[in-house]
């Protein structure tokens, strides 16, 4: 399971001192800072199109982190921030795509 980060002062700090992880369709910021409850926000700008396509790879991602959450080891607060290129891709290849950025963390 894992927590969310609302306030821009959460976001803030994590845009100040991150670690870059980059995917064919996200970026993950991770801060080093380790924590009990894993904390991760969702990013979608209006690069990646309008409101519609941007709450669709919200809700999306935070589908795939409630089915992947037990293989993802992640103990930090980060950011997910998504591509404009993520708003034409299937679930196969978003998921792919994600598997892989969290994977490339450990």
């Amino acid at each position: 399971m894992y927590a969310t980060l609302k306030r821009r002062s959460d976001f803030k700090a994590v845009y100040e001192k991150h670690k870059r992880f980059s995917g064919r369709h996200f970026i993950l910021l991770v801060n080093p800072k380790i924590e009990e409850i894993p904390t991760i926000g969702i990013v979608a700008s209006r690069k990646v199109g309008n409101a519609v396509c941007r709450n669709l790879i919200k809700r999306r991602v935070r589908a795939f982190l409630r089915e992947n959450s037990p293989d993802i080891s992640l103990n930090n607060r980060a950011i997910l921030i998504a591509r404009s290129s993520t708003s034409g891709v299937g679930w196969l290849e978003f998921s792919d795509d994600l598997k892989a950025v969290f994977a490339s963390v450990n």
